[in-house]
């Protein structure tokens, strides 16, 4: 995948490995959100941009996903 996204073949990447393409993506939007924050007001508190709910379970969520996920792909091959 990193080799694809190194050519600019976004495709390939996606076909390769789509749901870290997916988690590669939001993790970049966070860091540039925190990177704003940063630069906008250095000495700030920082904000949440996630509901209470969501701070306390997104790793249950993320490990969950990401099983359905390797066992969908690699049970139910689509080609």
């Amino acid at each position: 995948m990193a080799e694809a996204l190194l050519r600019g073949d976004v495709v390939a990447a996606w076909v390769a490995n789509p749901l870290a393409l997916v988690v590669a993506a939001l993790v970049a939007g966070r860091a540039v959100g925190w990177t704003v924050e940063l630069v906008r007001d250095p000495h700030g508190l920082p904000r949440r941009w996630l509901p209470a709910s969501w701070h306390r379970h997104w790793f249950a969520a993320f490990v969950v996903i990401s099983c359905l996920y390797v066992l969908v792909r690699n049970l139910l091959p689509l080609s």
